[in-house]
């Protein structure tokens, strides 16, 4: 199974109800360019769930229009995220599925790091992949990680 990590691009600066960030007019652009390349290296997921907070929303939005395929809003995906989410989420799946994840730090970066036991520090708009090896207990390789910038330099 692969499984794929998508840190939220760029947002607003905080206030009040830390819920309804939305994403700037960067974010957006660099999300945009996060999904064509993603669409350029086939990167096709099967399924996208994506926190409920705007900003992570709206993030998992736009790849999906890009990519043709739906989201699923889960909770699980808000602050808290871990990797008995991802085994629960990925329970009654394929082992053929892909998944994108679409969510927050630090939880993005810890779940990677469970996962694979790499040290990451998921950027705004990075993107992982790892590649599961074994279900019980929930474990994989990681394959690679994107920053914006290597995006943005895909993109050109």
């Amino acid at each position: 199974m692969q499984l794929y990590f998508l840190r939220h691009a760029e947002a607003e600066g905080h206030h009040r109800d830390d819920y309804y960030r939305e994403l700037t007019a960067r974010g957006h652009q660099r999300t945009e360019t996060a999904g064509k390349v993603m669409k350029r290296l086939a990167i096709a997921p099967t399924h996208i769930f994506s926190s409920p907070r705007i900003r992570a929303r709206q993030t998992a939005d736009i790849v999906a229009k890009i990519l043709g395929i739906p989201v699923e809003e889960r909770s699980e995906v808000d602050f808290g995220f871990n990797a008995q989410h991802v085994g629960a989420l990925t329970s009654n799946l394929s082992s053929t599925d892909s998944i994108l994840f679409v969510g927050h730090n630090p939880s993005m970066s810890s779940v990677v790091n469970d996962l694979c036991g790499a040290d990451v520090n998921m950027k705004k708009g990075g993107l992982a992949r790892i590649d599961l090896y074994t279900r019980k207990p929930l474990a994989g390789e990681l394959l690679w990680l994107i920053t914006p910038k290597v995006f943005d330099t895909l993109d050109k």
